[in-house]
């Protein structure tokens, strides 16, 4: 993830190393205003409570969770049985042995088994940063164009 993010900046970087450095935070300002102009109309399309690409995950997950085997242990605890190992996950905690769910803050496969023995909705175990409403709400704000300096008016007083 980190990596993808310092890639672009860097491909940014390159576009504009040629600029001066108020003519490069100026074409920086305007790729940024560019990405978050169309993410906030892509989103506006989205149907789903959480945002296309982890929804899409959580499916995924739900079918690889098949087959794994779920014991109960107070109704927090569950010890999940997959191929060769087993896992324990605490809905109290969020957390699971396999340390996915800690990290992404999305219910792993092993989460998701537990989460569907007990009757229980994946999407709404997942962190809030990963709904459409979260990603509507990061992408809604603008950024006003700031005129460059040549077009500045200037006032005199």
């Amino acid at each position: 993830m980190y990596s993808n993010l310092t890639e672009s900046f860097n491909n940014w970087i390159m576009q504009a190393h040629h600029l001066t450095v108020l003519q490069m935070v100026d074409h920086i300002g305007a790729q940024i205003m560019d990405i978050k102009s169309r993410r906030r109309i892509k989103s506006a399309t989205w149907q789903t409570f959480l945002c296309p690409r982890v929804h899409k995950r959580l499916e995924e997950m739900n079918e690889e969770r098949r087959g794994m085997r779920v014991r109960p242990s107070d109704g927090i605890r569950f010890d999940v049985l997959g191929r060769e190992l087993s896992y324990v996950v605490n809905l109290e905690d969020r957390t699971c042995l396999c340390e996915k769910w800690q990290v992404l803050k999305l219910p792993c496969v092993h989460a998701c088994a537990v989460l569907v023995s007990i009757n229980e909705s994946l999407h709404t175990w997942c962190d809030p940063f990963y709904t459409t409403e979260m990603y509507r709400r990061t992408y809604g704000v603008n950024i006003f164009p700031i005129p460059t300096i040549r077009n500045a008016k200037t006032s005199v007083e």
